[in-house]
């Protein structure tokens, strides 16, 4: 989540907020769209990492049935929101790596 030139300025302002430019170098990131690439990414990532979740949860049989589906949903959530950002830095990283070096 660092600019990709200079490693020092954040290329996120917000959340999931873009800056326009590196705050320490003044690189542009302008046109570095990272769409829907971050969320499709994230979406893999969570189903991967909840399967082996559903699985124990399903043998073991540990709790109750409505338990289960309330730890599904906040593990899905909290893993959702704490990869996101990341990704979507990722994401952009890339897409100015492949613009510098066409």
């Amino acid at each position: 989540m660092r600019c990709p030139k200079c490693g020092q300025g954040r290329v996120l302002k917000g959340y999931l907020t873009k800056h326009d430019q590196c705050p320490n170098c003044g690189e542009s990131f302008e046109g570095l769209n990272a769409d829907d690439g971050p969320a499709w990414f994230t979406m893999f990532f969570v189903g991967l990492f909840t399967i082996p979740l559903l699985i124990a949860l399903g043998v073991y049989n540990w709790f109750s049935m409505p338990f289960n589906i309330a730890i599904i949903c906040v593990y899905i959530t909290l893993l959702s929101l704490i990869l996101l950002p990341p990704t979507k830095g990722i994401f952009i990283a890339i897409l100015w790596y492949l613009r510098e070096n066409k």
